[in-house]
């Protein structure tokens, strides 16, 4: 899922509507509208990210996601990951492994639930 289709689901579950969600923002209603449809890149500042977190009222799992698919769209991985990266050494060998094989989706929540479950 993208940054843009997870925020308008945000929205939309809510039943807030685009004008009275981006007045709520203070963000214009034209740049508020680029970027639900993926027109305009997610902003990074953490400032833009809170409002949008607060005027959906997202709880931290929400507001977690979408400031990482927010990074990973800009092609930057998410502050708390890019520091295990330097952390430990074999991390990046993980990462191309799991990519390598070119899991789904449903593969990857499997993968993660093994490892939650197994340490």
């Amino acid at each position: 899922m993208l940054f843009h289709e997870f925020l308008r689901i945000l929205r939309q579950s809510r039943e807030i509507g685009m004008r009275e969600f981006a007045h709520k923002i203070a963000m214009d209603v034209g740049n508020y509208s680029k970027l639900e449809r993926g027109i305009t890149k997610p902003p990074q500042k953490p400032e833009v990210l809170e409002r949008i977190a607060k005027g959906l009222k997202l709880d931290a799992e929400e507001k977690k996601k979408l400031i990482d698919l927010g990074n990973l769209a800009v092609g930057k991985l998410p502050e708390d990951i890019a520091e295990s990266v330097q952390e430990y050494e074999y991390l990046p060998v993980l990462l191309r492994t799991i990519a390598s094989k070119q899991l789904t989706d449903e593969q990857l929540k499997e993968l993660t639930e093994r490892i939650n479950k197994e340490f």
